[in-house]
């Protein structure tokens, strides 16, 4: 598993933009300001895994990145959520090494995930997460949030949606809202 190595991350002021919407900023002058996350539909970002030289140029431009949010489902066959895992941490890999700040961001399907998709990310750092549409497995979220916790030991988690409270006796958490059809600060 490529490894994602703790960063200092910029969380004051924290504005994210969904990769979808980079094309409209890019000649922007606020895009130094941006943190670009990929909590979308695969489709809508799976050029940076197909065309990683051209998306890391790009991707560059913005302050940092999360790491791509390639499904890991519940339902996907297990190969699928590896290699999901797999194209998460080598993007991230990919974008340390030009020189890019990069939260990795970790996901989760059932309890037989645990054993991979919290690999490749140095304990104590910041990462992200989404409850973004997991209202309907809460259970299975928490319980892998707290498998993060235990295992990633996080410095912060930045979470894209609205935080679940028992989220918050488990980590320090940063809680971005999700704003349907838009993203935090784009002009």
């Amino acid at each position: 598993m490529p490894f994602v190595y703790a960063q200092t991350v910029r969380t004051d002021g924290l504005a994210l933009l969904g990769f979808d919407k980079t094309r409209r900023i890019e000649l922007s002058r606020t895009r130094k300001a941006k943190t670009v996350h990929f909590f979308l539909d695969d489709y809508k970002f799976d050029e940076v895994w197909k065309g990683p030289d051209k998306q890391t140029r790009k991707l560059r431009q913005y302050a940092q990145s999360l790491s791509p949010d390639f499904s890991v489902y519940s339902d996907m066959p297990e190969p699928l959520q590896m290699y999901n895992t797999f194209r998460n941490r080598w993007c991230a890999a990919v974008w340390q090494a030009a020189g890019m700040i990069v939260v990795p961001t970790v996901s989760w399907g059932g309890e037989n995930t645990f054993e991979f998709c919290f690999d490749g990310v140095e304990r104590g750092t910041v990462v992200a997460v989404s409850t973004i549409g997991t209202s309907r497995y809460v259970d299975e979220f928490l319980g892998g949030f707290r498998q993060l916790c235990e295992r990633i030991e996080p410095r912060m988690v930045i979470n894209y949606g609205e935080a679940y409270p028992r989220m918050l006796d488990l980590a320090t958490v940063m809680t971005v809202p999700y704003l349907h059809g838009s993203d935090q600060g784009v002009d």
